[in-house]
């Protein structure tokens, strides 16, 4: 009897409890982090600066959003205000100073990483070599006196077994032409 009773209250504390937990999850959105791109070019010891939108919940205290380079190793940090009854919008210019190292970087607020790519390089844009057309010269008379060597000694061994056989076929027949006679 006492299982009768203790039943509908154990199933109701259950639905309770399920319908607090959904509305708790469901009114809390999850943070944001965006940057204006994933892949960055920079040079050697200069500077990089980007632009990264951040989307906060409602009612949280400061906060810190920080980026880590390939060695996770913290580069940059930002302070972020605590936020009232509205869900508000950051937008920070993140400013690395003497990049140095090509790698996968990222940023992270609260739980939220972003990943991006930094290529390093040592100096800018180079015109590509062109080359000496008397290179180019010498290699075509190159090639061509190998053709024409290749072909004439092709000709030259073929000619020389093409007359021994037809010299062998005739002597075969007369052979032949002398032996049926007999």
């Amino acid at each position: 009897m006492d299982s009768q009773r203790f039943y509908p209250l154990c199933l109701m504390l259950t639905w309770i409890f399920v319908f607090f937990l959904s509305s708790v999850c469901l009114a809390r959105s999850p943070p944001n982090l965006y940057l204006e791109s994933k892949v960055f070019v920079a040079f050697a010891g200069e500077d990089l600066k980007f632009q990264s939108n951040i989307i906060k919940q409602a009612n949280h205290s400061k906060d810190t959003m920080t980026c880590f380079d390939p060695f996770h190793n913290q580069i940059y940090s930002y302070d972020i205000p605590a936020t009232s009854g509205v869900q508000q919008h950051f937008q920070q210019i993140v400013h690395l100073n003497h990049l140095t190292s090509s790698g996968e970087y990222y940023c992270q607020f609260q739980t939220v990483k972003v990943y991006w790519f930094l290529r390093v390089r040592a100096d800018g844009y180079q015109e590509p070599t062109i080359l000496d057309n008397t290179e180019i010269l010498i290699v075509a008379i190159f090639t061509s006196l190998l053709l024409v060597f290749s072909v004439v000694g092709s000709v030259y061994v073929f000619r020389g077994d093409w007359t021994e056989q037809t010299r062998k076929q005739q002597d075969d027949d007369a052979f032949e032409s002398v032996y049926e006679n007999f």
